[in-house]
């Protein structure tokens, strides 16, 4: 091309796209770094581009003047900054689109893991890890080192765990969401998890969480109670702080003082002060405690109890005039009551103060568009639903996947519950010091619905694979 056109075909190059960029920029780069000082041939008009050097008849290749040539640190240093600006850019909107993508399949984490030649990202979905995508080992170590610098971490220390957090926006959905980071070295190099938080308490039903109608009833009627003691149990992951949140969405306003103190912060309650543990700060549940009773609350929620001396606070809390809703680890309603009693608790503030217990775990549920009749249930599955195979037809499985439940044969979970009140049978149970073997047969006397009871209805009624029931609460006793 002559050279008095180049110039207008780059200006015209920059309007084809990105095949125009890419030729205006290696017009751009000859121009000015191939011969910026002249010594090559002229072109006319006084621009001047570097010939090659022919060898001589020893071998020996002339090099042309320093002006005249692009040395090998220039080009060196700026292909790795157009590699590095444009890498830059398509790795963040990666990482962006990834937990865009996450989020879209309510995901609670993501997890990215090093391998031999490549990293593999997994998603966390109703509480099982599902692969979303590999990639490859820099892409994941750019990957790792954005969102080190997006929780303000060390990017240069490879050999040491570290958290921190960082609040994740998405303009086009409205999405803000408060992200833990958490980095660990391996054998492979280091490993990184995220966990979404701070999701908005205004999405939380309590209608939607798979409660009978008996038990939606006993919840409300407790939680309007102007004092008293809610506590709701189970294993890590089985969705307490969801049921506890629902609850509080009943009650908090702009005439009620709602505070929470958790470990993290999980939700974002409107109208409500939240509290997030903090031992840097010297912010743990027992002080906290202590100080949030100095706020005059209304409502108090302390997630994760553990200590005996926190229960004892919270359980003189709501003796003093508190709602006080919180959460712990036990295998069943009955296990609640007979830990308090192991705290030392006066029996006489556990009848006064204990309004209600609930005990609860999560499964998934059957996706309706693509699921199957389970045609191979085993004799621990028979002996489970409690019949000999005659209604094996009600029974279902996951199928092969779709696109409603992205291929993976479940959408969502479900809840799975029992709860007690403070009735006369905890009551009597309380006051003469039974063991919990004697409670666990009185309430079985009574029918009192429990954790086995609720899992069977749900798999009898086809929302949940009988594999999922068996694993979350196991056998009849």
């Amino acid at each position: 091309m002559p050279p008095g056109y180049r110039e207008w075909a780059n200006f015209l190059s920059l309007v084809t796209g990105p095949v125009g960029w890419a030729l205006y920029g290696y017009g751009r780069l000859k121009r000015d770094f191939v011969n910026p000082g002249g010594g090559g041939e002229d072109m006319g008009e006084g621009k001047k581009i570097r010939m090659p050097m022919p060898a001589s008849s020893d071998g020996t290749v002339h090099e042309a003047p320093a002006s005249a040539r692009i040395t090998h640190n220039q080009r060196r240093r700026w292909w790795m900054f157009w590699k590095s600006w444009i890498a830059e850019e398509t790795e963040s909107e990666l990482l962006h689109a990834m937990i865009a993508e996450a989020v879209a399949q309510d995901a609670t984490d993501i997890h990215l893991e090093p391998h031999a030649d490549y990293f593999l990202a997994r998603f966390r979905v109703n509480g099982i890890l599902r692969d979303y995508r590999k990639f490859e080992s820099m892409t994941g170590d750019h990957l790792l080192a954005i969102v080190k610098v997006m929780a303000s971490l060390d990017v240069a220390d490879r050999s040491q765990a570290r958290d921190g957090r960082f609040e994740w926006v998405d303009d086009d959905h409205g999405w803000r969401i408060d992200t833990r980071v958490s980095v660990s070295p391996s054998f492979r190099g280091e490993k990184l998890a995220l966990r979404f938080l701070n999701r908005p308490a205004t999405t939380l039903n309590i209608d939607s969480l798979g409660m009978s109608e008996d038990m939606k009833k006993a919840l409300k009627r407790s939680i309007r109670h102007p004092e008293g003691f809610i506590l709701i149990a189970g294993p890590t992951g089985s969705g307490k702080t969801t049921t506890a949140y629902s609850l509080l969405k009943m009650v908090a306003g702009p005439s009620v003082n709602t505070i929470t103190i958790e470990d993290p912060v999980e939700y974002s309650l409107p109208a409500a002060t939240q509290l997030g543990v903090n031992a840097t700060w010297g912010i743990t549940f027992e002080e906290g405690l202590t100080t949030i009773l100095r706020q005059d609350p209304d409502v108090i929620f302390i997630g994760e109890m553990r200590d005996p001396n926190s229960f004892k606070t919270a359980i003189r809390a709501s003796l003093s005039g508190h709602l006080v809703v919180s959460t712990m680890h036990a295998r069943d309603t009955v296990h609640i009551f007979a830990s308090l009693r192991n705290m030392n608790i006066e029996e006489a503030s556990l009848v006064a103060s204990v309004k209600m217990v609930v005990a609860q775990r999560l499964v998934r549920l059957l996706c309706p568009e693509c699921k199957e009749p389970d045609e191979e249930i085993d004799e621990d599955s028979l002996e489970f639903v409690g019949f000999d195979g005659s209604e094996i037809d009600d029974l279902y499985q996951p199928g092969g996947g779709c696109e409603h439940c992205f291929h993976s044969g479940f959408v969502g979970r479900t809840g799975v519950y029992e709860y007690l009140t403070m009735d006369k049978t905890v009551r009597e149970w309380l006051e003469r010091g039974g063991h919990a073997t004697d409670l666990r047969n009185a309430l079985r006397e009574r029918g009192v619905r429990r954790l086995y009871d609720d899992a069977r209805e749900k798999v009898m009624s086809g929302q949940v694979w009988i594999q999922d029931a068996i694993r979350s609460v196991g056998f009849d006793e």
